[in-house]
């Protein structure tokens, strides 16, 4: 009898902490939902359609670098194609050296722009005029880039990771 109420007693234990783990985890992983749909695109625009130089083809496919562009921008909440992009980063990833490097763009540099466009304005008015695809056909034309991947993310969802990261410290000395 007794072991029998101690076998219950164990399966009871057993499945509360296997409850408890399965909480949990779906808790998390609604969570990092929660932020990561905050993220408006990730996508893969096709070649042709980026503009990619002949040249730039060419060295792109025997250099072993992905270059991956990233728009911060401020929407409010609200997914529209007339945003701006108030960040814009080039992520390279050269599988050769195993290496990462993140260059930032100014989003107030006057530009080419390509497409229906056809004229000189901020480059972040690329991303205002066509999205994501003009914007990397911008960075393309006239940074000589072979950009085909992007991410487009909001800045509230960026200010939630900072947080959840437990913010990011910065310290200056007098000086600065």
């Amino acid at each position: 009898m007794k072991k029998k109420k101690s076998l219950k007693r164990l399966l009871s234990i057993v499945l509360s902490v296997l409850l408890i783990l399965v909480m949990t985890f779906i808790g998390i992983n609604l969570y990092l939902d929660f932020l990561l749909n905050k993220t408006n695109q990730t996508e893969t625009i096709d070649a042709d359609d980026a503009d990619i130089d002949e040249t730039i083809k060419e060295l792109g496919a025997k250099a072993n670098v992905v270059n991956i562009a990233l728009f911060g921008v401020d929407n409010d909440g609200n997914q529209s194609d007339e945003d701006r992009s108030d960040a814009i980063k080039i992520v390279s990833l050269n599988f050769d050296d195993k290496t990462i490097k993140i260059t930032s763009v100014e989003r107030d540099v006057v530009v080419f722009i390509p497409g229906d466009y056809q004229d000189y304005g901020h480059f972040n008015w690329a991303y205002w005029y066509g999205g994501a695809s003009l914007a990397i056909k911008t960075l393309n034309y006239n940074l000589d880039m072979d950009i085909t991947q992007y991410v487009s993310f909001s800045f509230q969802a960026l200010q939630e990771i900072v947080d959840l990261l437990d913010g990011v410290e910065i310290d200056l000395t007098k000086a600065e």
